[in-house]
């Protein structure tokens, strides 16, 4: 365990981690591995979608799905309000046009 000085609390905090002392929090040194999934659970099959528009952003939308944005893409939502699809629809709100995802999952 390392201490770290209490100039770093307010960061440890928005990282989510606790304070251990007045004026100091211990954070671990070491990450330790991701727990593996229970044997009977199959596995995930996800597929890939890179995209560098609002278009292609909302068409990708779907479940077991991993969106990828191209390098350099800005995806501008405004551009695609007026379309809507199986999972995704644009609902009005009182300061405007808000994305609405759902019967998504593993997104």
């Amino acid at each position: 365990m390392k201490t770290l000085p209490h100039r770093l609390i307010i960061l440890a905090l928005m990282v989510g981690i606790s304070v251990a002392t007045f004026g100091q929090i211990t954070v671990p040194t070491e990450k330790k591995a991701a727990p593996k999934p229970p044997a009977s659970s199959p596995p995930l099959t996800t597929n890939l979608f890179t995209v560098g528009n609002a278009l292609e952003f909302v068409n990708a939308i779907g479940s077991n799905r991993t969106i990828q944005l191209r390098a350099g893409a800005q995806i501008y939502l405004p551009d695609a309000t007026h379309m809507s699809g199986a999972n995704y629809r644009f609902q009005e709100v009182f300061d405007g046009l808000e994305l609405v995802i759902f019967d998504v999952s593993n997104l």
